[in-house]
């Protein structure tokens, strides 16, 4: 649970960090700040991961073995060739958080998701 409160607190202290990274042509850090809370913060406070964008993730999965992640990684390299592979890896050097608590995260998000629901 430690790495998850490291990575999420990790994660928010990024957006004062976004002019340290290196950026596609036509990408400044004000355009990636709404990529970086959707994409790399959902990812992130929703599974216990890294602070990577989903897209890595999936490839990441999908390299290891797992079936689904291979459908989505062949819908994003659809849409861009190595879409997953172009992310250089986690940022600010974090780390995924085990699978034990990787469960415990998304089973609880689950719950709370399911309680708001109803």
């Amino acid at each position: 649970m430690k790495t998850y409160l490291i990575n999420v607190w990790v994660w928010l202290s990024g957006f004062w960090e976004l002019d340290r990274l290196a950026y596609k042509p036509g990408w400044t850090p004000a355009k990636f700040a709404l990529v970086y809370l959707l994409n790399h913060g959902t990812h992130v406070v929703l599974t216990g991961s890294a602070v990577v964008p989903w897209s890595w993730g999936i490839r990441r999965r999908r390299l290891a073995g797992q079936r689904f992640p291979k459908f989505m990684d062949r819908l994003l390299n659809y849409l861009e060739n190595d879409h997953g592979g172009k992310v250089p890896g986690p940022l600010w050097d974090t780390e995924y958080c085990g699978g034990k608590t990787r469960l415990v995260i998304i089973s609880l998000w689950a719950i709370v998701f399911g309680l708001i629901v109803g």
